[in-house]
């Protein structure tokens, strides 16, 4: 059976608790009914690192890679920040660069080594593993993955893509999808993509004959896509 999905607003869900939101209460509590029964369950977060920009609160400046003048991404993990384009690494800056400023810099955004650090906060006795191209470098490490979470050694996977396709998992009863809305309006095929995602990540949940339940967050609950792949329907798609 096909899983049950629940939607979450997060902007509703922002100013209810009045706070910034990265995880609802509805996908904290589904994911902790979940870890209790023993069960897997897989977070998606499509980005990669720990945050997506970092700007200074004071003048606003962002801090940009010097060769493509983009935002540069935290690895917090390594200590570094990267540019997703041209592969360059540059140390984690902590202060404005404007000599007029030196402000003390703020990480925005957040990545899947951000949601990775949430989750064992919150649940610490949670066996989990990360699963994006910065810990799966070569064949072996994707294989002994799949062979660790099959034997039931992982309770839960957080990562990018790498995860929503391809995995049939009879005890993962619970996925989560951290921001539906990424990269919606990148380009015209945007909504094709998110689609395509959402459908394949959420078909995760609920492999062994009973239907499992999936936490979409979204800030844009009514977009069509996003509707469309709730309701699994891909020929009105």
């Amino acid at each position: 059976p096909l899983p049950k999905v629940h939607l979450v607003d997060m902007e509703s869900e922002t100013a209810e608790v009045r706070k910034v939101v990265v995880l609802s209460r509805a996908m904290e509590r589904m994911l902790e009914d979940t870890l209790a029964r023993g069960e897997q369950a897989i977070m998606l977060m499509n980005r990669r690192g720990f945050a997506n920009r970092i700007v200074c609160p004071a003048c606003h400046e962002r801090m940009t890679c010097p060769n493509c003048n983009v935002n540069l991404v935290v690895h917090a993990a390594g200590g570094y920040t990267v540019c997703h384009y041209c592969r360059g690494r540059v140390p984690i800056p902590e202060f404005c660069p404007n000599i007029a400023c030196r402000e003390r810099l703020v990480q925005l955004g957040h990545g899947t080594q951000r949601i990775e650090s949430i989750l064992a906060s919150r649940f610490p006795l949670a066996r989990i593993r990360r699963v994006d191209s910065d810990t799966m470098r070569v064949r072996g490490d994707y294989e002994q993955l799949i062979e660790d979470f099959e034997k039931r050694n992982i309770d839960l996977l957080v990562g990018t893509q790498m995860i929503a396709k391809g995995l049939d998992f009879p005890y993962v009863s619970f996925v989560g999808i951290v921001d539906a809305n990424m990269g919606a309006f990148a380009d015209f095929r945007a909504s094709e993509r998110m689609f395509q995602l959402v459908t394949q990540v959420a078909g995760r949940a609920g492999r062994a004959g009973t239907a499992g339940n999936v936490v979409v967050q979204s800030t844009d609950p009514e977009s069509p896509a996003l509707q469309l792949a709730l309701r699994h329907d891909y020929e009105a798609f």
